[in-house]
């Protein structure tokens, strides 16, 4: 049972990276890539790298997130090329 001040929800066997708000029932959640590889705003390289994007990835696949909200302009291209990567090391795994 997760405990809410104002009410409790019952989350039946569930683990916990599993469960889900009942007020996002039926919503998709997804993961933004604007900022992955773009060195001008986003400081990719600087402040962050490779790493962390795969990182970010990883958790994304574990926390059952299948959008990737990704366009070629996105770091120049670099957010989908580091996509195509990450996806290629599961290229073995069933993702779901």
């Amino acid at each position: 049972m997760v405990e809410n001040p104002q009410k409790s929800v019952e989350y039946a066997d569930e683990r916990p990276q599993q469960r889900r708000h009942p007020a996002l029932a039926g919503h998709v959640m997804g993961t933004g890539t604007w900022a992955w590889g773009d060195r001008l705003m986003w400081g990719f390289g600087r402040g962050y790298s490779v790493e962390d994007l795969y990182a970010v990835f990883r958790e994304s696949i574990s926390a059952e997130i299948r959008l990737f909200d990704t366009a070629e302009v996105y770091g120049r291209g670099r957010s989908e090329s580091y996509l195509g990567r990450f996806l290629a090391a599961y290229a073995d795994e069933e993702i779901g």
